[in-house]
């Protein structure tokens, strides 16, 4: 697992209830999320051993006493998934991810954007409806919320940056502050990104 792809360590309800872990690291996108598959990639990997492995009607029963799988851990999911939850919701969250950043955007900031927009990032689908209203919202990332003000009123002409009057007389916190009423900041490691909130 040395890749920042999501992964789950996927393991048997019924062994854990027993005070035993039984279970592996899978790459969450193709987890195994029925029994009989868990039992076989465990097998392959080396997580279970023995010579009773090869015989089918053993792994058939380890798949029945085993039935019912749950994601007990989880890594490089970010802000998509919290505790626990099946091995087909963390594939069903894995595939969400990987949409979201195959066309072209943080999946983090998208997280933070649902949440700020009131919806769950773990419930969340990629659609087209929901990345059109990322997309128009999203205006982009600034050192601050006054940055994103000077930059605005540049471009709308309300302002010559290289005038030192009245530039220098603009309060461009307050300026920044009444940008709040239509726009909302998440904090990002280079400063802020910045959404319409309409």
């Amino acid at each position: 697992m040395d890749d920042n792809s999501p992964h789950v360590w996927v393991g048997s309800l019924a062994a854990y209830n027993s005070g035993d872990l039984l279970g592996d690291w899978f790459d969450a996108a193709d987890c195994p999320t029925n029994s009989r598959d868990w039992v076989d990639a465990m097998a392959a990997s080396g997580a279970l051993r023995g010579p009773a492995l090869s015989s089918e009607a053993f792994r058939q029963r380890l798949a029945v006493t085993h039935e019912e799988l749950w994601v007990f851990d989880h890594e490089g999911f970010g802000p998509w998934l919290k505790g626990e939850c099946s091995p087909a919701e963390a594939q069903r969250i894995a595939e969400v991810i990987a949409s979201i950043e195959a066309d072209g955007h943080d999946s983090d900031l998208v997280a933070g954007w649902l949440d700020e927009v009131g919806e769950t990032a773990q419930a969340a689908e990629w659609d087209r409806p929901t990345r059109e209203r990322f997309e128009d919202a999203y205006v982009g990332t600034y050192g601050s919320m006054r940055e994103y003000a000077q930059d605005l009123a540049e471009e709308l002409g309300a302002y010559d940056p290289q005038a030192p009057w009245p530039t220098n007389c603009i309060d461009w916190d307050e300026a920044a502050g009444e940008l709040g009423v239509d726009y909302f900041e998440i904090d990002v490691p280079d400063g802020v990104a910045i959404f319409r909130s309409y």
